[in-house]
C-alpha cells in the first residue's frame, strides 16, 4: 500500500511555478487533497487543475465529524491566519495518521505544534533528486523559479 501525503494549494502552485507540476506523481505516494484545497486549487492554477486529478491527485471530502472540527478549529485564537482550506489539510492530515505537505509557514507551524509530521516543497523535490526524477540542475532551477513567482524557501536549504 502506498504511504498517503496530504497536500495543500501551496505546494502545488510552488511546483507550477517551478515547472515540476506533475514529477511528484512519479514517486510511490497516494497524494490527497481535500474538496476545499480543490477550490483553490482551480482559481489558482485553472488550466492545471483537471489535469492534476487526472494525473493521480485525490481530492477527499471531509466526513461531517471532521467538517465539525475543521468548524470549531476556525473559530480559535491558535488557527488565526489560517483558511478553512489549510484547516482541512491539518483535519485530514490528523484523521488519516498521515504527513502533511505545504509550502505555508503558518500551516507549517501549526500542524507541528499538534505533532502533525509536515514537510514542504524542498522534501519532495530532495526525494525527485535522490530517485533519479529530477537532475540536480533542473532541481536548482525550479527552485529560482518557485522563488521568483513568490514562494517562500529557506535559503540555507536551496541547493
Amino acid at each position: 500500500m502506498q504511504t498517503e501525503l496530504v497536500t495543500d494549494a501551496s505546494f502545488w502552485i510552488d511546483l507550477r511555478d517551478g515547472d515540476v507540476l506533475f514529477l511528484p506523481f512519479q514517486l510511490d505516494f497516494r497524494w490527497l487533497t481535500t474538496d476545499f484545497v480543490a477550490e483553490e486549487i482551480s482559481r489558482h492554477i485553472p488550466d492545471f487543475a483537471e489535469s492534476l486529478y487526472t494525473t493521480g491527485l485525490t481530492a477527499m471530502s471531509l466526513e461531517p465529524a471532521l467538517v465539525e472540527q475543521l468548524s470549531v478549529l476556525s473559530r480559535t485564537k491558535e488557527a488565526k491566519g489560517l483558511s478553512k482550506a489549510d484547516l482541512s489539510c491539518f483535519v485530514l492530515a490528523r484523521s488519516l495518521g498521515t504527513k502533511l505537505i505545504t509550502s505555508d509557514k503558518v500551516l507549517r507551524g501549526f500542524s507541528e505544534q499538534r505533532d502533525i509530521e509536515v514537510h514542504g516543497t524542498l522534501w519532495v523535490l530532495k526525494l525527485l533528486e535522490a530517485d533519479g526524477i529530477l537532475a540536480s540542475n533542473h532541481k536548482a532551477r525550479a527552485l529560482n523559479r518557485m522563488r521568483e513567482g513568490g514562494s517562500w524557501l529557506p535559503p540555507g536549504e536551496c541547493r
